[in-house]
C-alpha cells in the first residue's frame, strides 16, 4: 500500500508546483509566495490576483512598449499617460533573480491608492506588473509584494 501512495505522490506534488500563464511569454510560479494564496479573477485573457487589500495585475504588450532600453518604455509609458516627474514617484532599478527592469511607485491620488509598478526584462520578454493597494498600506510591504511577482515571474 505504501508504493501505491509513493506512486500517487509523484503526480500529486507536480500539480502543487502548477504556473498560470499570463500572458504570451509568461506565467507566474507562485509556490511559496504570499501569492500562492491570493484569489484569482479571470475576465477575457487576463486575471487580477487579490490578497486582503491588495491586488496584483499584468499586462504583456503594455503603452510605450519598445525594443530599445527599459528606460524608454518607461519614458514612453509616462508620457502616454501623462505622468509628470512632479508626481513624485520614485523610480528604481533592479535586477532579481535575471529578471531585470524598473519600478516605479508612489501614492496615486486619482485611485487614492499606493501603486509599484515593475517595467520587467526576462531574456529578451518583456512585461509590466504592478500591485495596487490602500493609501494607507506600508509601502515597504507593498514593494515586498511587487518583488515576490517578479522573483515568480518565469518564461513559458
Amino acid at each position: 500500500m505504501k508504493y501505491v501512495f509513493a506512486f500517487l505522490l509523484m503526480f500529486i506534488a507536480p500539480a502543487a508546483m502548477a504556473c498560470d500563464q499570463i500572458g504570451s511569454r509568461f506565467q507566474y510560479c507562485f509556490d511559496g509566495s504570499s501569492w500562492a494564496t491570493a484569489e484569482i479573477e479571470t475576465f477575457g485573457d487576463g486575471a487580477t490576483y487579490h490578497l486582503p487589500d491588495m491586488q496584483l495585475d499584468q499586462t504583456e504588450p503594455y503603452p510605450g512598449r519598445s525594443d530599445g532600453p527599459i528606460e524608454d518604455d518607461l519614458a514612453s509609458y509616462n508620457d502616454f499617460f501623462d505622468i509628470t516627474a512632479d508626481t513624485g514617484l520614485t523610480v528604481e532599478a533592479f535586477d532579481i533573480e535575471g529578471r531585470r527592469g524598473l519600478m516605479q511607485y508612489g501614492p496615486n491620488a486619482d485611485l487614492g491608492a499606493f501603486v509599484a509598478q515593475a517595467f520587467v526584462t526576462l531574456d529578451d520578454a518583456r512585461v509590466l506588473i504592478w500591485v495596487t493597494a490602500p493609501d494607507a498600506t506600508d509601502p515597504d510591504l507593498v514593494l515586498s509584494r511587487l518583488r515576490e511577482a517578479i522573483s515568480a515571474l518565469t518564461l513559458m
